[in-house]
């Protein structure tokens, strides 16, 4: 579902090596951008690999040490690959760029634009620049976007804001927005519900970083965490952006467990259940009799039938995770 890349001023050029691998998991198009005296210079875009590394490094050898760079590769999910829906995109009046890793919940008005390029233009063209990196922004589009996405917003002035941070991982000074890009194809292990946790590549379990490992497992299948936000929103009587925090972070905890252990998934979901009540206020009585509904509705056929799911989706996801 994309990579970003976020380096700040100073930091070291990315590898080759590491572009390759970045390129390799997201190639549908990559784009950069980094802000030097007052205005931020955009490149986009990249659809061959030495394009990218041609331009990149060579702008990050020159600029590096006094600009902040953001990075984006795409992997296509809404839309065409296009230069409209390569990433960043301008924003803030044309005084910023943003790059996003996830899918959004919005309405797209064009079946040849993504999901991202229709919030772009909704909700953060025609915002000022300083209001684009403040604390409240940032706070008001982790709300909007949810906790399983993340945006990089990069100012004329060089400001940058990471909104969901901690859903990314920091590696040599740079800000990665996941950590299953960065895993070549050599090193990457299958899950199945039958056989577990297997090592595909020559290097096994030692060959990755602590965050590859399973008791470690950090990311989910994202497909299938959004077709999940957005059932247990419609049961909830609201849409995946009206989610609390709260029950943004127990339906990804939940989506993770069914991942990691599918048999059990009635039980999953029932906690899930129990724990969107015990979260809700006295006088929310549709939040509360939607959690119910989670618990009557949700059969053994359809815990059977996001099973068989997570059987085929995920893991073909988790192959890309590890």
């Amino acid at each position: 579902m994309c990579i970003i890349a976020y380096q700040p001023a100073g930091s070291e050029t990315l590898t080759e090596a590491r572009i390759r691998t970045l390129w390799a998991n997201n190639p549908d198009g990559a784009g950069y951008a980094f802000a030097l005296n007052g205005e931020v210079i955009l490149r986009k875009p990249f659809w061959h690999l030495r394009d990218l590394l041609k331009a990149y490094r060579s702008d990050h050898a020159e600029f590096g040490k006094v600009a902040p760079f953001v990075v984006h590769l795409r992997v296509a999910t809404h839309g065409g690959k296009t230069e409209q829906n390569t990433h960043p995109h301008i924003v803030g009046r044309g005084r910023a760029v943003v790059a996003h890793n996830g899918i959004i919940s919005c309405k797209i008005p064009d079946p040849t634009m993504s999901d991202t390029v229709a919030f772009c233009r909704a909700q953060l063209a025609r915002v000022r620049m300083h209001k684009l990196v403040a604390q409240p922004m940032r706070d008001d589009l982790s709300r909007q976007i949810g906790a399983q996405n993340k945006l990089v917003i990069l100012a004329a002035d060089g400001a940058v804001s990471i909104v969901n941070e901690r859903g990314g991982v920091w590696e040599g000074g740079c800000w990665y927005s996941n950590s299953y890009s960065l895993i070549s194809s050599s090193d990457r292990f299958s899950w199945s519900p039958r056989g577990g946790y297997k090592p595909e590549g020559r290097k096994g379990w030692k060959g990755a970083p602590r965050y590859y490992q399973p008791r470690s497992f950090i990311e989910t299948d994202n497909l299938g965490l959004e077709r999940m936000r957005q059932r247990i929103a419609q049961t909830l009587g609201c849409t995946p952006a009206e989610l609390t925090d709260d029950e943004e972070q127990m339906i990804e905890a939940a989506a993770m467990d069914i991942s990691t252990d599918p048999e059990n998934v009635g039980a999953i979901l029932d906690d899930l259940a129990d724990d969107i009540i015990s979260g809700c206020s006295e006088d929310d009585d549709d939040r509360d009799s939607g959690a119910l509904m989670l618990m009557t509705e949700w059969t053994d056929a359809q815990g059977r039938e996001w099973e068989e799911y997570m059987d085929v989706h995920g893991r073909l996801s988790v192959r890309r995770v590890f």
